[in-house]
């Protein structure tokens, strides 16, 4: 019988774990999609930022796509919110019936008694299950939907030339600025240089601090770089941890500079 209250309270651990997990999950959410969407890069000037961000009025369709990007977001919260008051819900019912059964058991004195006692805690253990697989279920189709709206938000920002995670143009916008600057030099004789720039080991970093400390050195470096070079100069993120700095009327040497 005993064996029956310690697998009721593991159930509850269970469950009060299930609800770490959430409210982690909900952390990781803010630190990665909502940070990532919202949080400029810091001591990134104010009209480098404003070069990058899509224009709404300009592209109707990432207007459309933003405003149901935080109508999913917010579904997504609200559900995740009820199954977490659900879950404490669940949580204090399982712990108030294991309480009753311990003290049903104290006062047991018949075969039968414990019998049925054991027949309504396995009944209950197998709601608990059905219970948890249905929260799993939920978190899991929940962090699906996030993954797949991060990717469309992407995808939009990415059309527009702006990079999703560090807000400077991508590789995308690059490649149609070097155009421009070999046809203008090709007209007009002028020169221009290239810098490309690789984070040595970042997959280190990523793998022994995880993404969101590899996603926050990428903020910061691009910052970093922003700040530094030249009003004329166009910096981009090639892709990865690789950038390129594309430096107008500048010739090799001055490049090294």
């Amino acid at each position: 019988m005993m064996d029956v209250i310690v697998a009721g309270a593991v159930a509850v651990g269970i469950l009060a774990g299930m609800l770490w997990m959430v409210r982690s999950r909900q952390k990781v959410v803010e630190a990665t999609d909502v940070e990532q969407a919202e949080e400029p890069v810091s001591g990134l000037p104010a009209q480098a930022e404003e070069s990058t961000e899509p224009n709404q009025e300009e592209h109707p369709a990432v207007a459309k796509g933003l405003e149901q990007a935080k109508l999913v977001v917010h579904s997504l919260l609200q559900s995740l919110s009820e199954n977490v008051e659900s879950l404490l819900d669940d949580s204090s019912n399982y712990g108030n019936s294991l309480d009753r059964h311990k003290a049903a058991l104290r006062k047991a004195n018949t075969v039968t008694t414990i019998r049925e006692l054991e027949r309504v805690m396995l009944t209950e253990l197998e709601e608990m299950q059905k219970a948890n697989t249905r929260y799993r279920k939920k978190l899991d189709d929940a962090d699906t939907k996030l993954r797949n709206q991060r990717e469309e938000l992407t995808r939009l920002q990415s059309d527009l030339g702006a990079d999703f995670l560090t807000k400077i143009p991508n590789r995308r916008a690059f490649d149609q600025r070097v155009g421009e600057e070999m046809s203008r030099a090709m007209r007009y004789g002028g020169t221009f240089s290239m810098v490309l720039l690789d984070l040595d080991h970042f997959k280190q970093v990523n793998d022994r601090h995880g993404h969101l400390a590899g996603d926050r050195i990428l903020r910061a470096v691009a910052g970093l770089l922003q700040r530094n070079k030249r009003a004329s100069d166009f910096l981009a993120r090639y892709g990865g941890e690789e950038f390129v700095l594309l430096l107008p009327e500048t010739s090799l040497d001055q490049a090294r500079v």
